[in-house]
This record gives structure tokens, sequence and C-alpha cells, in this order.
């Protein structure tokens, strides 16, 4: 459990102006800057690149459309309009094996995780909605450019028929219950995961209905999926990432875990009713050989117990923190890539990749976390996979991309975990905004989901809004406002033409051309 909650108090101090408010005109500029500049025209053909899906061969120039001169925009909404379905799905597991074709297909899986240990808030939302919305367009865009390319008499050695893509939520089970985390007398933190306590299951219909909104918001144009940590963990490539990391481990510990220097490797006590586990791995003992990896865990009620990796049944039950999840995961996927590549035959090189991974995430986790926690071990630990990893190649890098974070007033991200354990964000409860916190409040208040949906969409189409920018509690709140506004106006509209229609369909005496034509019939 963490130390304490980190606060700096700047309210006001008056009785009569509890709270702050910053006046603007209501317009939002979106300047160019960094990445921005090199995606202000084309954003999802560099990303086809980076997975390997377009041979380096392939050349596309961009043809200029005619510029416009507007560099800033007001709240708006788009046009795209899809009913809402909110049928639940089961869940499919986990398969990194495509349908057979008679076509040769690659596929796309876009992942996106959560810890399901509350409902969805409107960052949560806006992280999923993109990653849908991305889904869409880079399915959109492989299908152009190859007809291009075809048109254009390039070669399509490198190119696949077809490009699928998939959404598949990656459910973090394993996350630790913060209602059964306790500190033991030896100063060892001892947790209990929600995938042992079961506490998620209040929280999962909410995921399982977002998803089905958020594929209805897109047509259904894109299948998704819900996995959970075990079937990751059984994936055989997870056996060779998760022994790099023992065989690093005492490297990666401090970087990774810089205040215990100890990799949180965890796994819940298979004793009944106990499922306790050591969550920063302590004590734990590693044992490797040429062959086998051993990690045996200690349990403060029934002592040692014992995981072969090598044994996916056992391996299920590993847990991993966040940080050397991220790296076992990407390890995991970036095999999953290259073992999926057609052979190369003769002088010929091999096809285009029949699986490819990337990740769609917050942008809390941009910057220093994926370089310092990420890309550094990555590059060592690459080598130690069997066989090892190419990263050098084309398509063999994650591919990351991140969304806008919703924040609060002062531009920190906008905190489930805060307001519930902490009592944060009174004053979006006083403003009425709490449902921003909690899809399911959304739903029960009759919220127009859509509106969030549709203001991602507009990032998306223009993919300069989607860096080097957040956007705030106030954005959304704007953003609700605008759409209320115009609803009114279109109902407004609608009632003064059907007036108009209403009068001119009268008739001398009050009679209506209808009544006027039954009249002179008879």
């Amino acid at each position: 459990m963490r130390s304490g909650r980190l606060v700096q108090n700047l309210s006001s101090q008056s009785p009569d102006e509890p709270y702050m408010h910053a006046e603007h005109d209501g317009i939002v500029h979106f300047p160019l800057g960094a990445a921005s500049y090199i995606y202000e025209e084309e954003f999802f053909k560099p990303k086809l690149r980076e997975l390997g899906l377009i041979p380096p061969s392939a050349h596309f120039p961009h043809r200029p459309r005619k510029a416009s001169s507007d560099t800033t925009a007001v709240l708006a909404s788009t046009s795209s309009d899809a009913p809402l379905s909110t049928d639940v799905e089961s869940d499919s597991g986990i398969s990194l094996t495509p349908e057979p074709s008679a076509e040769s297909t690659s596929t796309l899986i876009i992942h996106i995780g959560a810890q399901p240990n509350n409902s969805p808030h409107a960052g949560t939302i806006v992280t999923f909605t993109l990653a849908f919305l991305v889904a869409r367009a880079m399915k959109r865009e492989y299908a152009k450019l190859r007809a291009r390319a075809a048109s254009e008499g390039m070669d399509l050695t490198g190119w696949a028929d077809r490009l699928d893509v998939r959404i598949q939520l990656d459910l973090v089970d394993t996350a630790p219950d913060s209602a059964k985390t306790t500190t033991g007398p030896d100063g060892i933190v001892y947790q209990r995961s929600h995938r042992s306590t079961g506490a998620m299951c209040d929280f999962l219909p909410d995921y399982h209905a977002l998803l089905a909104e958020l594929s209805a918001f897109i047509g259904g144009e894109i299948e998704y999926s819900v996995t959970y940590q075990d079937a990751l963990m059984r994936t055989p490539a997870m056996r060779d990432a998760l022994r790099a990391i023992v065989l690093d481990r005492v490297r990666l510990a401090s970087e990774l875990a810089p205040q215990r220097e100890a990799p949180a490797i965890r796994c819940a006590c298979p004793a009944p009713d106990c499922g306790t586990a050591d969550k920063h791995g302590i004590l734990n003992e590693y044992e490797v050989t040429e062959d086998t990896t051993t990690i045996t865990f200690h349990c403060p009620t029934h002592g040692p117990h014992s995981v072969r990796l090598e044994d996916p049944d056992e391996r299920a039950r590993i847990e991993l923190n966040t940080p050397l999840r991220n790296l076992a995961r990407t390890l995991v996927y970036l095999a999953d890539t290259v073992a999926s590549r057609p052979s190369p035959s003769g002088d010929e090189a091999g096809g285009p990749p029949t699986r490819v991974h990337m990740r769609v995430t917050g942008a809390d986790y941009s910057g220093a976390y994926q370089e310092s926690m990420l890309f550094r071990p990555l590059a060592r630990l690459a080598m130690r996979m069997q066989p090892p990893l190419p990263l050098h190649e084309d398509g063999v890098w994650p591919v990351i991309m991140y969304a806008p974070l919703i924040t609060d007033w002062s531009g920190a991200k906008l905190s489930k975990s805060l307001y519930v354990r902490d009592g944060a964000y009174k004053y979006l409860e006083d403003a009425g905004m709490d449902w921003l916190l909690e899809f399911r409040r959304m739903r029960e208040e009759g919220l127009d989901r859509t509106v969030l949906y549709r203001m991602v969409e507009t990032w998306v189409e223009k993919p300069t809004t989607l860096f080097g920018r957040n956007y705030t509690v106030d954005y959304v709140r704007l953003t609700y406002k605008k759409t209320e506004r115009e609803k009114e106006k279109e109902s407004e509209s609608e009632t003064v033409i059907g007036a108009k229609r209403k009068a001119e369909d009268e008739g001398e005496g009050g009679l209506s051309v209808r009544a006027r034509v039954e009249t002179a019939s008879s």
C-alpha cells in the first residue's frame, strides 16, 4: 500500500468562494509541435509501416489537399451516428491464430488493458474508444494503400491480400485487491488479487457493455475479445520471457523496482481459501538450470510453494506487477510476430507477418515510463529469447499509441482510485459531473455516451489533435453542453418547420386539405 496521498492545496480559503474557475473564450487551439508536425497529414500509413505491414519498397507520396488557414477549432461533435447496443459478449479467450482463408491475411491485434477494480471512468472510455477507431482506420488505410499499390503496378510480394484487425481487452485480474492487502510483522506486504477474491465480478458487466457499445458505434466493423492473465501466461513464448527476466533479475530489479530492488513476481498461495501472495516478491527464491526454471514463493501462513515455468498450468498462476507485465507481454507478442513470418525460400525474402500486435494505452504511460522500463531492458532481454528477437528488423519493435488523458483543473489525470479511496473531486460532485468517474453512472443517468465517442472520433480524423496535449474535464463538459445546444436548436427548428407545414395545410374555415378533399368528394 502506498505510504500516503500526495496533495497540494491551492483552494480558496474564502467561505463564499469555495472553488476557483478559470476564465476562457471557449476556443480550443491545436498548436503544431513535435509529432503533430510529422503526422499533420499522414498518420496511419507510417503506423502500418512500423508494424511491418507495408514493404519498405512501397512508396505513397502524399497527395496534397487544399490547405486550411484555420488553426483553431471550436468544440464540436462529428456527424457520425450509430445506434448503441449493450448486448454482452462472453469472453472468447486468447487466440493468436487467424481464421483459415484462401487469400493471404495478416492479423493486427490491438491490445487495450484495464484493472477491473471499478467501473470504467472517462479516461478509460477515451482509451478504449481510441482503440476501436484506430482499428477501423488501420483496416481501411491498409485496404486503400494495397489497392493503390496494385493499380500502380507495384511489387505485391510483401503484401497480404487482406488485413484483419481485432481488439483484445486484456483484463488484469491479478491486480491487488486493496481491501485484502496487509503488512506483516516482518514488514513484507501481502496481498490477494482480484482473481483470488472475486471482487472484480461486480464491475465486469460494465466493461462488456462498453465494448458492445463501441463495437456498435463503428458499425460492428471490428471484432473484439476479452482475455485474462492466465491466458497470456500460458502462451509458449511466456516461458522464455519469464526465464529471461529471471536470468536478468538483479539488474532488472534495480531498474524497475528501485525502492525494494526485488522483481515483483508473485504467486497466490494454492492452499484452499488462502490466495495470499508476497506482493513485491521479496522472499522469492530462484533455481535456474539448463532446461528448467523454478521460482519458490512464500506464504506467511502455509509456507513455501513453487512454480516451474516449463509447465503452462503452473506458469498460469504467476502474477506480475505493471512494469514486469509490460515487459513480459511485449516480449511474447514480438516473439509471436516473428514466429508468424513465412520462412524465406531461396533468394526470396519471407512474406508479411501473419500476426502483429500494437497497444493503445493512456498517455501517462508514455515518456520516461516506456523509455526506462520497457525499451532499455527490452534491448537486453530480446537476445535471451529462444530464438533471439531480431529487433533490427521491420515490424519487430513495440508499436504503442497513447490516448490523451482526461485531466482535472490542475492538469493531473482523472483518478477513480483517488475518488473512491480518498474522497477527491468533490467539486465534480457539486457540479453534477461525477458521472465522469463511472461508466455505470452514465448509463443509469441516461447520459449520451456517443458524445464522448464522437469527441474521440474528431481526434482520429485530425491526428494532430492526439499529440502533445491532454483534455480537461471542463473540455468534456463544454463538449456535452455544445451538443445539448445543437440538439435543442435542431428540435426548435423541427418544431418551427412542423408548425409552418401545419399552417400551410390548413384551408378556409379551418379545414385541412384532406378534410376539404373528403368534403368535395361527398
